[in-house]
């Protein structure tokens, strides 16, 4: 098995929203309503809400041929199937041990990933510009839902599954969620 990584991150410290596209990028601006996040339904929420999020906006190339692609983590049947990539995971949430206090209220840092898989990296880059595209354009509406974007870091790597490789680009998005 070989991998191999590399890693960015970038901040969000205003609550503005800016949009770019460009002509190869897709920005879709569907999203469903859920309840907003309190502190009795932190972990699950959060989870719904990603997950919710990259299912309305980010679409199967396959999706004539199967019924799922997004996964809570990767299926170990299907692994070494190069007919099952590309697929997402988006993983559990997290919180930091120590939450952030403010004048007149106090949240919780919160932390989730989202994994793209594929089986050529143009492919992993494409999917991954149309979250991103996707996550900036919708960033009212996230926050809407009383989660406010605080930043991301990216990586890739890569490995080997049987006779083929898998190219992955994982997100680890931090919000922050008031916690009563």
């Amino acid at each position: 098995m070989t991998t191999s990584t590399t890693s960015t991150s970038t901040t969000s410290s205003t609550s503005s929203t800016t949009s770019t596209t460009s002509s190869s990028t897709t920005t879709s601006s569907t999203t469903t309503t859920l309840s907003p996040v309190t502190s009795s339904n932190l972990y699950s929420n959060i989870f719904k809400i990603i997950y919710t999020f990259v299912n309305a906006n980010v679409i199967d190339p396959k999706i004539a041929t199967r019924s799922k692609w997004i996964w809570t983590a990767m299926p170990e049947e299907e692994i070494n199937d190069r007919d099952f990539y590309p697929v997402i995971t988006v993983g559990s949430t997290n919180t930091s041990s120590t939450p952030v206090i403010t004048l007149n209220q106090r949240r919780a840092r919160v932390y989730i990933y989202v994994e793209f898989h594929c089986t050529n990296k143009e492919q992993r880059d494409t999917l991954s510009d149309t979250f991103m595209a996707a996550l900036i354009a919708n960033e009212d509406t996230i926050a809407g839902n009383n989660m406010e974007y605080m930043g991301i870091s990216a990586s890739t790597s890569e490995i080997m599954r049987s006779k083929f490789p898998t190219y992955i680009r994982q997100f680890n998005l931090e919000f922050t969620a008031e916690e009563f």
